[in-house]
């Protein structure tokens, strides 16, 4: 596997952890929030 490719998915892995973190955050502080 070239060493670019290896970037790009480090890099779409850290993006989804991310997503992962916040979406968590969000749901722990509005947990009312039907739209989320």
């Amino acid at each position: 596997m070239s060493c670019e490719k290896q970037i790009a998915m480090l890099r779409r892995l850290q993006e989804m952890e991310f997503v992962a973190v916040e979406l968590n955050l969000y749901l722990d502080t509005h947990p009312c929030d039907t739209e989320a």
